[in-house]
């Protein structure tokens, strides 16, 4: 099914009810509905609910969708409008919220202040564009589809694409700068990539299949009122559904601009109710989306904290809490003596009857790589809150190295015969097994334990230990050196980032920059190359980096540019410089100016930064490097003719 087009999956699903069909939608495009629904919403779980009623209007529209050109175009508008009617209602219930902390929800997160300030006008500024110029910004920022890609999906050619990325860009740039937010285009697009599509929930892709699919098994006339039964819906959802998925048919019901108007009355009430006093102080943290492989918050150390606090008085105060007291209280449990922590929080779990609240200590532990973190997990995939077993299943993953989201039970097991163990102990046990069943698996099942091992690197990082003594190194260069393409590339993509040494990289990952390779095998050896200390893999990289711009079939791909940036060494400014005077293309200029000289040299990515710009500013700047870098002359390759797509 994965490669399958949208619109084949949907002929799929309306002419044969194909149920893989759509949950493969559902898998492929849940992060972009739930991250415009967070960001329009911004408190979780109303933007579950948009999520999942999104998906039933799907399935009630699917068979004059099957011709749509860009899915994601209309998903979009349709997750904008309900997060409309979602937010007006916010607006007129706030009078009668007796928590201030949950109006403190509505606002999404940030990751920083630019982002910050273009997050709450995004979806109100897409909804401005015109519907071609929407799709192709959701295609090539959101979906990050190359120009060809987007050429093939749209019938026209790449320089057709590219022209209209730019002029859809600049509206978007125009439409920022009349609301007071000042970013250039490069800064835009780069700010959008980077954060406007997040990970749904862990679970909320499967939830959402298997409650659209059983809704649709029913007859059409009762069609919302079996979807209705079957998802575990707010009150407020339940008044939508019926009202809504009829109406998303036709026109949308409100424009992108009721959405910011909106959002204006949700932050001039929260002013007012920022006065109330909270339970407790919030800390000055901003919660992530809820993501298999979450950024680390600031730690808070143990020591900071008042020794007499009341423990239990404080989990219990959690339950009139939000999310920010939950995870700041967490960490600092999670920074006691582990025994200790661990005490308290069996001592008081069941007290803490807020759902999110448990999450976020869950959440605060795995962070820690706390060292009693199966007992931790323990408590939480015995939760009675489905969610909370969700997210504790999710976190064991990167422990037991096994997905146990099919098999409940077979993940009590484990966590009971761990329950005593270290988290240290508990990895090494589970890189053992992993290591002794490793060579006798192959295809999709090789491919699933690989991908558990490369989720994993957070913690297979702490404990280098486990990779020797198992001999899991030697096995991964034994994969990555076989007969299988997909697998191999995989081994690799596991490699990188673990503490392997340098005559591991030199004896596996080194011979793979090979033009006889498949490209992703090589792509994949490049980017466990691309490691500090590893300088002496720098010409090897260069050349394949050469090689690859020069190729008739130029792959599309910034892994090369990247990795050797990871090498910082301002060697390589001279061949990348000379690389992109050869291909003045915008694939070039983008995944060797952005990924590789804009870090090697600190100047922020410019669209108008070709060779000659890039010539120029060696010749201006070479002095700051050393003599052996200063002495060196920016080769003479040869132009590279391009075929112009028509």
């Amino acid at each position: 099914m994965n490669d399958h087009t949208d619109q084949q999956l949907l002929r799929d699903y309306v002419e044969r009810r194909s149920d893989a069909a759509f949950t493969e939608l559902v898998r492929r495009h849940v992060d972009l509905v739930h991250s415009a629904a967070f960001r329009l919403t911004g408190e979780m779980h109303a933007a579950k609910d948009v999520t999942q009623t999104v998906f039933m209007a799907l399935a009630q529209n699917a068979a004059r969708l099957t011709h749509h050109p860009v899915l994601s175009g209309w998903l979009h508008t349709t997750a904008r409008n309900l997060a409309a009617k979602n937010v007006r209602a916010a607006v007129r219930r706030q009078n009668h919220e007796s928590e201030a902390a949950a109006m403190n929800q509505l606002l999404p997160p940030a990751n920083d202040a630019t982002w910050e300030e273009i997050a709450p006008h995004l979806d109100a500024a897409l909804g401005e564009l015109n519907e071609s110029e929407r799709d192709i910004v959701l295609l090539r920022y959101f979906e990050r589809k190359s120009a060809p890609e987007m050429a093939d999906l749209l019938g026209i050619s790449n320089e057709a694409a590219q022209k209209r990325v730019s002029r859809a860009v600049e509206r978007l740039r125009a439409y920022f700068n009349q609301r007071g937010v000042t970013v250039g285009t490069s800064g835009l697009t780069i700010v959008i990539s980077a954060n406007a599509v997040q990970a749904a929930p862990a679970g909320l892709a499967v939830t959402i299949s298997a409650a659209t699919l059983a809704g649709a098994a029913v007859a059409s006339a009762t069609i919302v009122a079996a979807a209705t039964k079957t998802i575990a819906m707010t009150t407020l959802q339940k008044t939508l559904v019926t009202a809504t998925v009829a109406v998303l048919a036709g026109v949308g019901i409100y424009e992108a601009r009721q959405v910011a108007q909106l959002r204006n009355q949700v932050q001039t009430l929260q002013k007012q109710l920022a006065a109330r006093p909270l339970a407790r102080p919030t800390e000055s943290a901003t919660e992530p989306v809820a993501r298999n492989e979450p950024d680390p918050p600031v730690v808070v150390s143990a020591n900071q904290q008042n020794d007499s606090m009341n423990w239990t008085e404080q989990l219990l105060a959690l339950n009139a809490a939000d999310w920010r007291q939950a995870f700041a209280l967490g960490q600092r449990l999670a920074a006691l003596p582990p025994n200790t922590g661990l005490a308290v929080l069996q001592a008081n779990w069941n007290s803490v009857t807020n759902d999110s609240a448990r999450q976020q200590i869950l959440k605060a532990f795995q962070f820690a790589a706390h060292q009693r973190l199966p007992a931790v997990l323990e408590l939480g995939l015995n939760d009675h809150s489905p969610e909370v077993q969700s997210w504790a299943l999710n976190y064991l993953k990167d422990v037991a190295l096994q997905d146990f989201t099919t098999d409940y039970s077979a993940a009590k097991n484990w966590l009971a015969a761990h329950r005593e163990s270290t988290l240290a102990a508990a990895i090494s046990d589970a890189v053992w097994q992993v290591a002794t069943s490793l060579r006798d698996l192959s295809g999709n099942q090789l491919l699933a334990q690989l991908g558990l091992i490369n989720g994993a690197k957070q913690y297979l990082a702490k404990f280098p230990e486990a990779l020797t003594a198992s001999g899991l190194d030697q096995i991964l260069g034994d994969i990555a050196h076989g007969k299988d393409p997909r697998a191999a590339a995989q081994a690799l993509k596991a490699a990188n980032g673990l503490p392997l040494s340098a005559d591991w990289l030199r004896e596996v990952a080194l011979p793979l920059l090979s033009q006889s390779q498949p490209w992703e095998v090589t792509e994949a050896a490049a980017a466990a190359l691309g490691r500090s200390g590893s300088e002496w893999a720098l010409q090897p990289l260069l050349d394949t980096l050469t090689e690859s711009v020069y190729a008739a079939n130029r792959h599309s791909s910034f892994t090369l540019p990247a990795s050797i940036a990871e090498l910082k060494s301002p060697k390589a400014i001279p061949t990348m410089i000379a690389l992109i005077e050869a291909d003045n293309t915008y694939g070039t200029i983008y995944g060797i100016g952005y990924f590789g000289l804009g870090k090697l040299t600190g100047v922020a990515y410019d669209e108008k930064h070709d060779g000659a710009w890039w010539r120029q500013w060696w010749e201006n700047n070479k002095q700051r490097f050393p003599a052996d870098v200063r002495a060196m002359e920016i080769p003479k390759l040869a132009p590279i003719a391009r075929k112009q797509s028509h």
